[in-house]
């Protein structure tokens, strides 16, 4: 009888088992699925190495159907007050008028706004605001110069395994032999990044506004703007024997 019983409980023992490991396989499974969800959605802040601030100027001038959508857009999805990166959205003034900034998105704490006159094309508006003195640039590692002629950000698919800001895309593309990045580069006339958007660091900024340079001193025209501008900037780091990426 007692043989019997042990018999019937290893029996039972030997029935019930399979089903516990698959209860603790379901519930081990489940629970890792529900840590890898919440690591994706992590902020990428949260995720990424700090490697320096960035500073990011976006020249805008409401000359385009297209301008405030891709200025609302780049606001809402490209900053955010947790970046260790500033923005200086500078509002070109057409015809003499402010810019009504109650009509336009409302910025977090490391964004702002400033109102300029909307001369000398946007190489000239840099220039402008540099000279201006309103920041100290020693605090930065990075420098990206835009204006609203595109939209974005967007990321490629290959980039859905990468938690980063927008700009990392850029900044991680300068080195000791890359010192301008941008997402395009024209071979039209001579080799250059396209001005929409430029990535550089401070070597690269100190060979851009050296005395010697015109990049970003005010343009009289759109010839002037490309030639000496656009143009001009990827000639100067390409004489100083760095690189160019996009």
């Amino acid at each position: 009888m007692d043989l019997s019983r042990r018999y019937r409980s290893t029996y039972l023992v030997l029935l019930i088992f399979p089903y516990l490991c698959i209860m603790y396989s379901y519930f081990f499974k489940s629970s890792s699925i529900n840590n890898l969800t919440q690591t994706k959605q992590l902020s990428p802040s949260l995720k990424t190495t700090y490697t320096g601030r960035v500073l990011v100027i976006y020249v805008w001038a409401n000359t385009d159907v297209q301008s405030l959508g891709n200025l609302q857009f780049f606001i809402r999805y490209g900053v955010h007050p947790s970046q260790s990166a500033d923005y200086y959205f500078i509002l070109q003034q057409v015809n003499k008028k402010l810019v009504n900034e109650s009509g336009l998105p409302k910025l977090p704490s490391n964004a702002h706004y400033i109102q300029h006159e909307n001369e000398c094309y946007d190489f000239g508006t840099v220039g402008w605001f540099l000279s201006q003195n309103i920041i100290n640039m020693s605090l930065y590692k990075y420098f990206i110069l835009m204006n609203a002629s595109v939209r974005g950000p967007f990321f490629a698919t290959y980039f859905d395994d990468e938690l980063m800001w927008w700009f990392t895309v850029f900044t991680k593309r300068l080195n000791d032999e890359i010192k301008l990045v941008g997402s395009t580069i024209s071979c039209e006339y001579k080799l250059h990044v396209q001005s929409y958007l430029l990535a550089t660091d401070q070597v690269g900024l100190s060979i851009l506004t050296d005395d010697k340079s015109e990049v970003f001193n005010c343009k009289k025209d759109y010839d002037d703007a490309v030639f000496n501008g656009e143009i001009g900037a990827s000639q100067l780091i390409l004489h100083a024997n760095y690189q160019i990426a996009s």
